[in-house]
């Protein structure tokens, strides 16, 4: 699906989200005409379809947390809220049951799932995320305070891989597929306290803002950190930078210069 863009499906996924966030939101609070809505809803349902059959488990999960929580709380009118949250609740329920009724999605999202955060089995052919992670937190202990430095975590890694049997991952020469445990690797306790420190900037400027795109976004992006090395590759880094810049730093109009000074 994502290969014509030759993009990773996780990177792909989080463009479609952004994009399908953008579009509930506008047939959600805009007073539109009816060729409008029904452009946005067609759009809605292509969206929707694209990030299922991607199959990234975090940015699904963010997504259905987006819709079903962030947008009764920022973007929908108190009067609205219960039956909104109704609406969508009951869409996502019927999505996920369609998804685990269909054989493939059911491996892609149960089956894997399951044995990512499983311990590693002898008769796997891959190593699951739960065994990257242990072997990167034992690398953590002997430098905790400011890691192994910018560009080692693969090296590292792969040594640890090796002496821990994970051939599949020393083979393919896999990260630790979790961006916290990746700057923990290579910047220590540092490093990973700046990271949610800007997280929490984000999420802090989302609320008191009301901004449900900001909000959506770092929602996004701590969700699919525990589960991909986001930022080191430079598609997540463009993405990161891109949509996070603009995000924070679109003031709304009636929001003066004092309030940007005394937040940031």
């Amino acid at each position: 699906f994502s290969a014509p863009f030759a993009i990773h499906a996780t990177f792909f996924s989080l463009q479609v989200a952004i994009a399908l966030v953008y579009l509930v939101s506008v047939l959600v609070r805009g007073q539109l005409r009816l060729v409008y809505k029904a452009a946005c809803l067609a759009g809605i349902l292509l969206l929707t379809a694209g990030i299922i059959q991607l199959g990234s488990k975090a940015v699904l999960i963010a997504t259905l947390l987006t819709i079903n929580i962030v947008f009764p709380l920022l973007l929908v009118q108190r009067k609205r809220a219960i039956s909104y949250v109704l609406f969508t609740a009951s869409v996502s329920a019927i999505l996920i049951a369609f998804t685990l009724n269909v054989s493939s999605f059911k491996a892609r999202y149960y089956t894997e799932m399951k044995s990512d955060l499983s311990q590693p089995a002898t008769d796997e052919i891959s190593d699951p995320r739960l065994a990257r992670w242990e072997a990167a937190l034992k690398l953590f202990k002997h430098k905790p305070v400011f890691g192994y430095g910018s560009g080692t975590e693969l090296t590292i890694l792969e040594n640890e891989y090796f002496s821990e049997k994970l051939y599949s991952s020393y083979l393919n020469k896999l990260n630790a597929h979790n961006q916290y445990i990746s700057f923990m690797l290579t910047s220590g306790c540092m490093g990973l306290l700046f990271y949610l420190a800007t997280l929490l900037a984000g999420f802090a400027a989302a609320v008191i803002r009301k901004d449900f795109m900001l909000f959506a976004f770092i929602l996004l992006i701590g969700v699919v950190s525990l589960s991909e090395s986001l930022l080191n590759a430079e598609k997540g880094v463009f993405f990161y930078g891109l949509f996070f810049s603009l995000l924070v730093y679109s003031i709304p109009r009636q929001l003066n210069r004092p309030y940007i000074k005394n937040f940031f």
